[in-house]
């Protein structure tokens, strides 16, 4: 396999596939046809529903679920031993604090700019119900880090069926 400074090379051709997915995924977002436009719809407006409709069809397989399979990969790998103090620390300073930092950002723009009453109830519910949509990600990685010191000890010991047993379960597993 080709190195790339260290990381193979298909894991920086994956991680440039799925950041360019979530930009189109995003920059076409903002041409969304809302439901109080479609009274007025005209002509241009059939183009531009299909050519977006087109961007997010390549774009929604594309960023989010090759982050996260990319993620599994990188964090799975049977081969890393950290404890779980030393997993959780490295975790923490690459999205805790960054986590922290933005949180309380969008807090104090709520309360200062959008003037939304300062209380430890908004604050309570801002954090539990996620503080912003915009980082949603960040908090799907909280779940991962705390799975995977629990699926890296699965992923050493099982075999391969029971892996694609495991998988098989959790997709047809009902909600």
């Amino acid at each position: 396999m080709n190195q790339l400074r260290g990381r193979p090379v298909n894991v920086d051709l994956i991680r440039a596939i799925a950041m360019l997915g979530v930009l189109l995924l995003h920059a076409a977002g903002r041409y969304t046809i809302t439901p109080s436009e479609l009274a007025q719809f005209g002509a241009g407006d059939f183009l531009r529903w299909g050519i977006v409709d087109l961007y997010q069809s390549v774009a929604v397989p594309l960023g989010v679920p090759l982050f996260l399979m990319l993620t599994g990969a990188l964090l799975l790998q049977p081969g890393k031993k950290d404890t779980l103090q030393g997993f959780f620390e490295k975790r923490w300073n690459r999205i805790g604090w960054p986590s922290v930092f933005w949180t309380s950002a969008y807090f104090g723009w709520d309360f200062l700019v959008q003037n939304i009453p300062f209380s430890a109830a908004a604050i309570a519910q801002g954090i539990l119900n996620g503080a912003y949509t915009q980082m949603w990600y960040l908090y799907v990685l909280v779940g991962l880090y705390l799975l995977t010191p629990i699926l890296r000890i699965f992923i050493s010991h099982a075999d391969e069926g029971m892996i694609k047993y495991f998988i098989i379960v959790w997709i047809v597993e009902p909600n």
